[in-house]
């Protein structure tokens, strides 16, 4: 739930920085450089979990297998 509502708090600052503030200000820079960061937190705090979650949902005995269908299936389907 602390990852969720950072990535909330993410997209929040990013959409302020572009929608609410217009103009060159350091607002606008402030908002933009703590979305970029709670962002980068959250989707990097998020990813580690998706092992467990694997190893949870299918067991541990094709963890590799299936780990990859999540992580490279995603990656591979984002590119086409």
């Amino acid at each position: 739930a602390v990852i969720a509502a950072l990535a909330a708090i993410a997209h929040l600052a990013l959409l302020s920085a572009a929608v609410l503030v217009q103009g060159r200000s350091a607002v606008q820079s402030a908002l933009l450089l703590n979305g970029i960061l709670a962002g980068g937190l959250s989707f990097g705090a998020i990813w580690p979990h998706f092992v467990v979650l694997t190893s949870e949902l299918f067991g541990s005995l094709h963890l590799s297998k299936n780990y990859m269908f999540i992580d490279g299936g995603c990656g591979a389907v984002g590119t086409i």
